[in-house]
């Protein structure tokens, strides 16, 4: 079994030393501190998680272009679904 394999990959598995966090469909949420003490992944739950851009951190928006009316659709296994805009 091969857990190494991302979405839309077609060199095959994925290199760890070039990981780059993005916030597009099939990728990873990016792990990112909350205000609160919690992280990104601690919002996630064992449904479909929609998170709008306002309960991201402002520094995660920022590097990936995310305006306070965006909403992420998350998998309950981390993956982005759906990039919503407003």
């Amino acid at each position: 079994m091969l857990l190494t394999t991302g979405y839309g990959d077609p060199a095959g598995p994925l290199n760890s030393s070039g990981y780059r966090p993005s916030a597009a469909v099939g990728a990873r949420l990016p792990h990112a501190w909350l205000a609160d003490g919690h992280s990104t992944f601690d919002l996630i739950g064992p449904g479909p998680t929609l998170l709008s851009g306002k309960q991201l951190p402002e520094q995660l928006r920022r590097e990936f272009g995310l305006s306070g009316t965006t909403a992420l659709l998350v998998r309950p296994d981390g993956r982005i679904g759906a990039c919503l805009y407003a």
